[in-house]
C-alpha cells in the first residue's frame, strides 16, 4: 500500500512516501534522491529528442534563427550568414583569429552581441553579459569550430557536475550527439575542413613557440582589462594589441620586456616565500610552547585530580557523620556548602586544563609549505606559474599589479600570528 504525500511535501502527487513523518535529515536524502532521479530521465529524454535532430539550445547560434514553426529546428540568418562565410573564407586564406576579428571591427560588422540588440533581441544567453561589443580573436576563434555551422546538431558538449548546479563541465567528445544535415548549412564542409586545417597548423605554431611559456594568458593591460600578446621572438615582450582590433581603445602600444614581468614575478614569489619560512618559525615555535604548556597543565590536572577525590572523601563523610548523628544539622549544612564550593572550583579549574591538554597543534600548513618550497626559485616555469601566478597587470606607466594564489591564506594566517601575540 502505497502513503500518498500531505499537502506541503514539497513532491509531486503521486510520490510513494509521506516524507512530512520523516526527520529532517532523511526528508533531505529523500529530495536529493528524487531530484538525481529526475535529473537522470529529463536528460535522458533530451538526449533521445537530439538524436532524433531536434535543436533544444534556448537560443539560436548567430548566422541562425529558430524557426518559428518549430523551436527545434534552425533557419539561416542571411546577414549573420554572410558575416560568417567572411570568417571562414579569410581563415582558410590563412588569416589569424585576431586579423579577421580587427578586419570586421574595422569594416564596421556589428558583434553577435549588438546585431542581436539591433534586431531588436531582448533574450539572451547569461554568458552575452561578458561578450564584448566588438570582435575578438577568441569570439572568432570559437565561431571557426562550431560545427554547426555545416549543419550538424550537436548536442551533450556540457553538463551540470551537481544537481541543481549552475556549474558545467566539458564532456568528451565521443559522447556528445551530432546529427549530420538537420539544418541549412551556413558553410560547405570543404571550406570548413580547410579552415580547421589552417587553425591547426595556427594553434601547433603557438605550442611550439609558447606551449611551455609561463606568461601565457596571465599578462593583462591595465586600460582595457584584456590579456596582452607576446610576441615570438627570442627575446619577447607584451603589449596590448586591443587597439589593433578596435580603434576606439586607448591603450598604450608600448611594448614591456617579457624579463622584467619574469623578474617582478620571481621576486614577489620570494618575498611571500620568505613570509612562509618566518611563518613558519613561528608556528613551530608556539607548537613548541602549547607542548611545554601541555605538559604543565598535565601535572596541575592530576593534583587538582587528587584534590577532588580528598573533598569527595570528606563530603561522604560528612553525610555519614550526619547520618550517625555525630553532627548536627546546622554544621553539616555549613561544612557542605564550604566543600562543594571547593569542588565546584576544582572542577572548572580541571575542564579548563583538559580544554588546554586537548588543543590541537598547529601542526604544518600545506599553504606554508608550499610557498616554502619556492624560497629559493631562479627561474618561473609553466607549472609554478599554473600553480602560483593569477595574474599580473600592467599600467601605462609599467607599474605592475602582480596577484598570487592562495596569497590571502597566507596573509590570514599572518594576521591570526600578529593577534596571538598581541592578545
Amino acid at each position: 500500500m502505497q502513503i500518498r504525500p500531505q499537502s506541503g511535501s514539497g513532491l509531486p502527487r503521486g510520490y510513494p512516501l509521506d516524507i512530512d513523518s520523516l526527520d529532517t535529515s532523511f526528508r533531505t536524502l529523500i529530495y536529493d534522491l528524487y531530484s538525481r532521479d529526475l535529473s537522470r530521465r529529463v536528460k535522458s529524454a533530451k538526449k533521445a529528442r537530439a538524436e532524433r535532430g531536434a535543436f533544444l539550445s534556448p537560443y539560436a547560434p548567430y548566422g541562425y534563427v529558430k524557426d518559428p514553426a518549430d523551436k527545434n529546428h534552425l533557419l539561416v540568418d542571411t546577414e549573420a550568414a554572410d558575416v560568417i562565410r567572411r570568417i571562414f573564407q579569410m581563415a582558410a586564406d590563412g588569416a589569424k583569429p585576431w586579423q579577421i576579428a580587427a578586419a570586421l571591427n574595422g569594416d564596421g560588422v556589428s558583434s553577435p552581441k549588438n546585431y542581436k540588440v539591433e534586431a531588436g533581441c531582448t533574450r539572451m544567453p547569461w554568458r552575452s553579459i561578458q561578450e564584448e561589443n566588438f570582435w575578438t580573436a577568441s569570439l572568432v576563434a570559437k565561431f571557426l569550430r562550431d560545427e554547426r555551422y555545416i549543419g550538424k546538431t550537436v548536442y551533450g558538449k556540457r553538463s551540470r557536475d551537481i544537481v541543481g548546479s549552475t556549474h558545467t563541465v566539458k564532456i568528451s567528445r565521443n559522447d556528445w550527439v551530432i546529427v549530420p544535415d538537420r539544418h541549412e548549412a551556413i558553410v560547405p564542409e570543404v571550406l570548413f575542413e580547410k579552415a580547421q586545417a589552417c587553425m591547426r597548423e595556427y594553434r601547433e605554431r603557438e605550442v611550439m613557440t609558447g606551449g611551455g611559456n609561463p606568461l601565457k594568458r596571465k599578462v593583462i593591460c591595465g586600460v582595457c582589462g584584456h590579456t596582452m600578446q607576446r610576441d615570438n621572438k627570442k627575446n619577447g615582450s607584451y603589449r596590448c594589441v586591443m587597439k589593433r582590433l578596435n580603434t576606439g581603445f586607448d591603450c598604450s602600444e608600448e611594448k614591456v620586456p617579457e624579463a622584467d614581468i619574469l623578474e617582478a614575478v620571481i621576486d614577489t614569489i620570494q618575498v611571500y616565500a620568505q613570509y612562509a619560512v618566518s611563518i613558519d618559525r613561528l608556528l613551530q615555535t608556539r607548537q613548541e610552547q602549547r607542548q611545554l604548556d601541555r605538559k604543565q597543565a598535565q601535572r596541575q590536572l592530576q593534583t587538582l585530580q587528587s584534590r577532588k577525590a580528598r573533598l569527595d572523601k570528606r563530603l561522604q563523610d560528612l553525610y555519614e557523620g550526619l547520618v550517625e548523628g555525630e553532627i548536627s544539622r546546622e554544621s553539616f549544612a555549613a561544612q557542605k556548602k564550604a566543600l562543594t564550593a571547593q569542588a565546584e572550583e576544582i572542577s572548572r579549574t580541571v575542564l579548563e586544563l583538559e580544554r588546554k591538554i586537548s588543543d590541537s597543534d598547529d601542526g604544518s600548513n600545506a599553504v606554508i609549505e608550499q610557498f616554502k618550497s619556492y624560497a629559493g626559485i631562479t627561474a618561473l616555469t609553466r607549472e609554478i606559474s599554473i600553480e602560483l601566478l593569477h595574474s599580473v597587470t600592467i599600467y601605462p606607466d609599467v607599474r605592475m599589479d602582480i596577484r598570487l594564489n592562495l596569497v590571502d591564506e597566507i596573509e590570514a594566517l599572518m594576521e591570526t600570528l600578529r593577534e596571538s601575540c598581541t592578545a
